[in-house]
């Protein structure tokens, strides 16, 4: 469950999109790393999660990072994240399934994007081995039936 921009567990969009990850850097700057990456939905997140670049060290909404803080958000962007290849990437309304290889890692899952107060409600998973075609139904499936109790 995320509030906020929603990130990503796993790595699954690079490492700039992962919590654990950008916390390597120092808050102030993971904050403006964050602010400066386009916001993950149902109808980006196929892109992103193939993209192995995220963040350009020139974008001048990244100016007031310190050399060595551009010099980290390559390595950050593509850690867990190296030559990734998008197997399927299925859009279903406001929830998206993936499963991606990045390196002989295989990442895969379900993130349904939510309004207000939250931004998404995942469930993502990595392996050395591609899932079955079931697991990635019963994710899907799992996160899907996610209600906000009143």
């Amino acid at each position: 469950m995320t509030k906020e921009a929603p990130q990503v567990d796993l790595q699954a969009a690079g490492g700039l999109y992962d919590e654990i990850t950008l916390s390597a850097l120092s808050r102030s700057a993971a904050l403006i790393v964050r602010n400066s990456l386009p916001r993950l939905t149902a109808a980006n997140f196929c892109d992103a999660i193939a993209r192995e670049r995220h963040a350009d060290p020139t974008d001048p909404r990244l100016s007031s990072l310190t050399p060595t803080e551009k010099n980290a958000l390559g390595q950050l962007d593509q850690m867990g994240n190296s030559s990734p290849k998008v197997l399927r990437c299925e859009v279903s309304g406001d929830t998206v399934s993936f499963e991606k290889q990045a390196g002989s890692r295989y990442v895969y899952g379900a993130i349904r994007f939510l309004p207000l107060p939250y931004s998404s409600f995942q469930l993502v998973r990595g392996s050395a081995d591609a899932p079955a075609p079931p697991m990635l139904r019963q994710v899907t499936d799992l996160v899907n039936s996610w209600r906000e109790l009143r």
